[in-house]
């Protein structure tokens, strides 16, 4: 059948009784011939496995380099503790393609019962404040900055505990800040 080899008589057929062990009637195929057939597909296999590894580095290669370059550190600063807080933490923020990302770091955060933490920036003397976006404890911050916000105009990093009060102003319990370089 597939290897070439003749049909083989079941126990019990009808037919001849060959006692002695040799089938006169199938045909023998070597097994150097049966592996020669099998050599090909062999040979399909590993070129298509070849095939597949270029292909893959060929689009990780274009993935990789399709024009994004790294984040570009615009301004970092220190976030220090505020009033009775006792926790510190870092802002930074880098041109990332079109956008300029706030990235916010403060570890310790416990969980807020009845809220939340918020990350402002502001002017310098804190007068104007911008919310920028929640924070949750235990993670850190990345926050797209609205376009044509200016680091001079707004160089103070806030984050304040902010309650579920209806009041989207500044709650005046900043728990750290830090100011950037302009």
């Amino acid at each position: 059948a597939e290897l070439g080899l003749g049909d083989r008589e079941q126990p019990g057929d009808s037919g001849s009784s060959n006692t002695s062990g040799s089938n006169t009637s199938g045909s023998v195929t070597s097994l150097d011939d049966a592996r020669r057939r099998r050599r090909p597909a062999l040979g399909w296999l590993a070129a298509a496995a070849v095939v597949g590894l270029v292909a893959g580095s060929v689009l990780t290669g274009v993935v990789v380099n399709s024009g994004e370059t790294s984040p570009s550190v615009i301004a970092s600063a220190s976030l220090e503790p505020v009033d009775a807080s006792a926790y510190q933490g870092s802002a930074t923020i880098e041109q990332v393609g079109e956008d300029a990302v706030l990235r916010v770091s403060v570890p310790e955060l416990p969980a807020v019962d009845d809220g939340y933490y918020e990350v402002w920036m502001a002017t310098s003397d804190a007068a104007t404040m911008v919310a920028i976006g929640t924070l949750n404890p235990g993670r850190d911050g990345e926050f797209v900055l609205p376009a044509g916000m200016s680091v001079a105009d707004f160089p103070l990093v806030d984050v304040s505990v902010e309650h579920f009060d209806g009041d989207a102003g500044h709650s005046a319990e900043s728990v750290v800040r830090g100011l950037l370089p302009a």
